[in-house]
């Protein structure tokens, strides 16, 4: 299910947002499935996923995955058939 990003003011208006690092945790801990993070731009083909606050913890998560060099492409798996190109920034 994706989601329009409605327009912010502050940052704390986008921490309620779930971000790549609640995503990452579905991987292991039951957060939030990737497809349910996905927003949607003012561009009609552009979805993003926002960083969100906790950036800083997905660092510490990756760093204690066994075939850590392999992470990103677990989280991204179940986007490869709906997008042509996935950016990760």
């Amino acid at each position: 299910m994706l989601t329009t990003a409605p327009e912010v003011e502050t940052i704390d208006e986008v921490s309620s947002y779930p971000g790549i690092y609640e995503v990452a945790k579905s991987l292991t801990d039951g957060g939030v499935p990737v497809d349910q993070a996905i927003q949607v731009s003012d561009l009609p083909m552009l979805h993003f996923i926002p960083e969100g606050i906790n950036l800083n913890l997905l660092e510490q998560k990756i760093r204690d995955e066994k075939k850590r060099e392999f992470f990103l492409k677990r989280l991204i798996e179940p986007l490869k058939e709906k997008y042509e190109v996935i950016i990760i920034n």
